[in-house]
């Protein structure tokens, strides 16, 4: 059994009280106006309150604490995850330096359905930022957050088609902004962008990627051989995109000569 308990520098509480106890399954019960929740482990909550109650797919052992790491993976890792997902996984920072080193090891979704999204604030900043994986590559290797906070990765899926899921690791690390020895990804350094490190080939291809943007600045030409270049732009869209029945390029022309059904 371990408890973590983490807490930033602005307000302070009173905080909590708890009490441990070995006791024999027997004499185990929830308080009067307590209900069990459906889960695995032996959990009350206040009655009509069962939506705080984890939930049985988004299993705890999804996140192992490590000495000085956390690792995540998707419910299964690696096998199929379950349909039919929303999961929330909050993860503090486990040391004392000022970043949290979030690494991408494996990663594979439905595109476009099967989404992880992950937030924390940036470093050294400090302001919000969210970033989306879906698919069975992903261009983003790693983030460095600020440690001030944790980092909250939200993983939702479809009924349609699962596949193996992720893994990621997070580890506390003391640098400064400038380098970049971090985001080696394929032996060749990777493009970084307000502490985001995508692979070299996101520069320039069509696609946002950076918070401000800057991975699609001064660029010539584009390249997205895997994906649709919408007419006469700089712009690019997922082939799942292409004649969907939305318009998703500026003029239009994902949704020409499309056919019928």
């Amino acid at each position: 059994m371990y408890l973590i308990f983490s807490s930033d520098t602005v307000f302070t509480y009173p905080g909590f009280s708890l009490r441990v106890e070995q006791v024999s399954p027997d004499q185990v019960s929830c308080n009067a106006g307590q209900t069990p929740c459906d889960y695995k482990d032996f959990i009350c909550v206040n009655e009509n309150s069962e939506g705080v109650c984890p939930d049985l797919e988004c299993d705890s052992d999804a996140v192992t604490f490590l000495d000085d790491a956390v690792i995540v993976k998707s419910p299964g890792y690696p096998q199929p995850y379950p349909a039919g997902l929303y999961c929330r996984w909050d993860v503090p920072s486990r040391g004392l330096a000022p970043a949290t080193l979030f690494r991408v090891l494996d990663f594979s979704t439905e595109a476009g359905e099967d989404v992880v999204q992950v937030s924390g604030l940036t470093f050294p900043g400090g302001e919000p930022a969210d970033y989306t994986l879906a698919g069975t590559t992903t261009k983003i290797r790693a983030v460095v957050f600020n440690a001030t906070t944790s980092v909250t990765v939200r993983f939702q899926t479809d009924f349609n088609i699962q596949l193996t899921g992720f893994h990621f690791n997070l580890i506390n690390v003391n640098f400064t902004e400038w380098e970049s020895d971090w985001c080696i990804t394929d032996k060749q350094t990777g493009f970084i962008c307000e502490g985001l490190c995508l692979v070299a080939s996101a520069k320039c291809d069509g696609f946002l990627d950076c918070l401000n943007g800057e991975d699609e600045n001064e660029c010539a030409e584009v390249y997205c051989p895997s994906s649709y270049h919408c007419s006469q732009t700089k712009t690019c869209i997922v082939s799942e995109q292409l004649c969907d029945g939305e318009i998703h390029c500026e003029h239009g022309d994902d949704e020409v000569e499309c056919g019928e059904g």
